[in-house]
């Protein structure tokens, strides 16, 4: 009897300290500048960058010129917006009667949207809008970043690169990397199938990247 009674307890004890503790899924992945209610932070630090003479990176993404996430990469599909209306048939929102008016008081005036594979990853895909000029990019960069936040699971304002936000969707980790660059009077939008927790730091490595081909 009390090799038996000896024999459970070993058995009790081994199984307690093979529990996994359990985590806080609130506390993964936050970031103070998205508030869990959805609703992102001061956005005021966002800072359009100046562009170089001839730099037009709606021609850029057409032509693939955009860097891309990593290499090599299989170009896909890549297509030119002319108008609001052709716009806005490659947004999905929640609200496109706010997009659509948010596009033509900002003064949209073309756009271009490339998408390379990129092996064993997945698709990663450059929009890329023109507007009115730098203050009105900005204008609906701040628009469109506030339109996302409820599906964020972090958001950066890139240190030491003010025009650069990055962030990640699906979950808490980001299985989407995302990173929205205001550059003149342009806004660039990066977006990347990651795994988590890699999103965060493919997205922002992905955003220097372009920043840095940009200046």
């Amino acid at each position: 009897m009390a090799v038996v009674l000896l024999l459970v307890v070993v058995a009790v004890v081994g199984w307690r300290r093979l529990q996994v503790p359990e985590v806080d899924s609130s506390q993964i992945g936050h970031n103070p500048l998205v508030d869990v209610g959805g609703s992102c932070g001061s956005l005021e630090p966002l800072t359009p960058s100046a562009l170089p003479a001839g730099v037009d990176p709606v021609e850029m993404t057409y032509g693939f010129e955009i860097p891309p996430p990593t290499t090599p990469v299989n170009r896909g599909s890549h297509s030119r917006m002319a108008n609001v209306d052709e716009m806005m048939g490659f947004i999905d929102t929640a609200d496109p009667g706010g997009r659509r008016a948010q596009l033509e008081r900002d003064g949209f005036t073309a756009a271009s949207r490339a998408v390379v594979t990129v092996p064993r990853s997945g698709n990663a895909t450059v929009m890329t809008l023109q507007f009115r000029d730098p203050a009105a990019a900005l204008d609906y960069a701040k628009f469109h970043i506030q339109s996302l936040c409820a599906s964020m699971g972090f958001m950066t304002i890139e240190p030491g690169l003010p025009n650069v936000v990055s962030f990640g969707l699906g979950t808490r980790d980001g299985t989407e990397g995302r990173a929205i660059i205001v550059a003149g009077a342009y806004e660039i939008n990066l977006s990347g199938e990651y795994g988590a927790p890699s999103a965060q730091g493919s997205s922002q490595q992905w955003a220097r990247e372009v920043d840095r081909a940009l200046r």
